[in-house]
């Protein structure tokens, strides 16, 4: 009879306690269909904006109102897109011999091997070599980028670049910092199955001749956006020995600093804390 009526009163205690939990769902789930109307616009618009049409371009355009962006937005979609190595070789910087084949075009592809690679693309994924033999391969790779809505770019393998690998060349504020040596290890009509493909580094010091073609790229840059905050220029030597411009990253480069002097994490700091009156960076 006790363990009967322990076991009623706790079944009391258990239906009060379910009693009150409904209660306190309902209530929270009243609070989601509460009206809510607009009264009025009491804040300040970030950013500088002037008006509600500022604040609607602002969110169309998916720019950051509230923090400093750097590099710009504008630097930033510039560089997205690798199709930019066509507007440096019009400001006549040298680049690498490259052929933008677009959707719906036909690739043609160059005499001896060749790097089949997307326009938009990060850490050589989408990207591989072939040799002339396997133009059939190739022409399956630029059809599977081109079902992406992607522009590609065919290149001539340079022979330097086995021997020799790419040199980074890293710009702060536009002045040359320090360079690198890399090698990647870009497949044979296959695909990089990982985040990056696998890269070797080591350290360089960068020649007159390097400096100079750099520095023009990250000038031609400057006379479009504005100077960069941060630069990498890639460099590979063409078959004919001269330097060339494989690629400029200017959105989120790495910056190799571990091979570079110990005062340059000192020059990327200032230039990042450097005020944006100075005109480097954006606040949109």
């Amino acid at each position: 009879m006790a363990n009967e009526e322990t076991l009623r009163d706790y079944l009391k205690l258990v239906t009060a306690d379910l009693h009150q939990t409904r209660l306190r769902l309902q209530e929270a789930e009243a609070k989601n269909h509460d009206p809510i109307a607009i009264v009025g616009i009491g804040c300040r618009y970030p950013g500088g904006v002037q008006s509600p049409e500022d604040l609607w371009r602002i969110v169309s355009e998916g720019v950051d109102a509230v923090s400093e962006l750097v590099n710009p937005a504008a630097t930033v979609r510039w560089n997205l897109d690798k199709q930019y190595l066509a507007a440096l070789a019009e400001d006549g910087v040298p680049i690498t011999p490259t052929v933008f084949v677009r959707p719906g075009e036909a690739a043609e592809f160059p005499d001896g091997t060749f790097v089949v690679k997307p326009a938009v693309g990060a850490g050589s994924r989408d990207a591989a070599w072939y040799r002339p033999d396997a133009r059939d391969s190739a022409t399956e790779h630029v059809a599977r980028l081109h079902a992406a809505d992607q522009t590609v770019l065919v290149q001539p393998m340079l022979a330097s670049v086995a021997q020799d690998g790419e040199w980074p060349m890293v710009f702060f504020d536009g002045t040359f910092s320090h360079a690198a040596c890399k090698r990647v290890d870009l497949p044979q009509a296959g695909a990089v199955e990982t985040l990056f493909a696998a890269e070797t580094n080591t350290r360089h010091v960068a020649t007159a001749d390097q400096i100079a073609v750099a520095t023009a790229a990250v000038e031609a840059v400057s006379r479009r956006l504005g100077t960069p905050t941060y630069a990498r220029v890639d460099l590979v030597r063409d078959d004919d020995g001269r330097y060339c411009v494989l690629e400029v990253e200017l959105i989120e480069p790495s910056l190799f600093l571990p091979f570079a002097d110990a005062a340059a994490a000192d020059r990327l700091a200032e230039v990042l804390v450097r005020s944006p009156d100075a005109g480097h960076g954006s606040r949109s």
